[in-house]
């Protein structure tokens, strides 16, 4: 079974790596990012953001200026067998500068 990492960046800017057996659950998403989430497209990544952080004030991400409040970097795959669209995190550590 492949390792999921996620890159999980706060508002300050740090970055922590998430590693999972398996893709991270909706649940966990939206306690990641405080809220509901919403599913934007960042250069060769995806963004999981708050889907209400503006309205709620979030402060500016330091890293990803463009977004609000704390983020997760993965990757968006469709999943032939189920027609979905997975959320996945494999190959986005080895890319990314991870600040602490």
């Amino acid at each position: 079974m492949s390792q999921h990492k996620y890159l999980n960046y706060d508002s300050k800017g740090r970055c922590v790596v998430i590693s999972n057996d398996k893709p991270l659950s909706l649940y966990s998403l939206q306690k990641l990012v405080g809220g509901y989430i919403e599913f934007v497209p960042c250069g060769d990544y995806t963004a999981c953001i708050n889907e209400d952080g503006l309205l709620k004030k979030l402060p500016v991400n330091q890293a990803y200026p463009q977004f609000v409040g704390d983020i997760v970097l993965g990757r968006m795959h469709h999943d032939q067998k189920t027609e979905e669209n997975v959320f996945i995190g494999a190959g986005v550590v080895r890319h990314a500068q991870v600040v602490t």
